[in-house]
């Protein structure tokens, strides 16, 4: 268990100088909705044509991200920001 905790923080670490920052970096400069739901296709506009990916590699940054706990994937919607960088 604690091997774990250690390696979601190197993870972290790591995010925070990285590609992975960059991407966070965008895509909170992208215009919310009242609810702080950035929609899906701005999303992969923005990741798409700045990293020269596909979307199915934009998903997996955005699950990625969501499973350490930057955004939150709201279902049929868009991404919210959990933490403030």
């Amino acid at each position: 268990m604690g091997q774990a905790r250690e390696q979601r923080a190197e993870e972290k670490s790591e995010i925070m100088s990285g590609l992975y920052f960059l991407a966070l970096e965008r895509l909170e400069k992208l215009k919310k909705s009242k609810e702080g739901i950035i929609r899906f296709p701005k999303v992969f506009e923005k990741l798409c044509t700045t990293f020269s990916i596909n979307k199915k590699q934009a998903w997996e940054i955005l699950f990625f991200l969501n499973d350490i706990g930057f955004i939150k994937i709201v279902p049929y919607q868009g991404i919210k920001f959990l933490k403030k960088l």
